[in-house]
């Protein structure tokens, strides 16, 4: 699989949650818990070249499209 070292990073990750959290409660589980957590505990940290990954990924999608738009408005007016 082309990413499996973040996929199984994740899997641990959730399953070490859900371990504490059985624990914590007693083994039940509760929504309200789920949703509390802090945005800070979400968030994946970006690798070294994620960014600039992100942008070319985001130019090669929408610069087409504005290209496409841009030769559409000159041919209009």
């Amino acid at each position: 699989m082309l990413f499996q070292k973040k996929v199984d990073r994740a899997l641990n990750l959730l399953k070490e949650r859900n371990k504490e959290k059985s624990a914590g409660t007693g083994g039940r589980n509760d929504n309200k818990e789920l949703y509390e957590t802090a945005d800070d505990e979400r968030r994946l940290e970006l690798e070294k070249h994620d960014l600039a990954a992100m942008i070319i990924a985001a130019l090669l999608v929408f610069a087409p499209i504005l290209i496409f738009l841009f030769i559409i408005l000159i041919l209009v007016f």
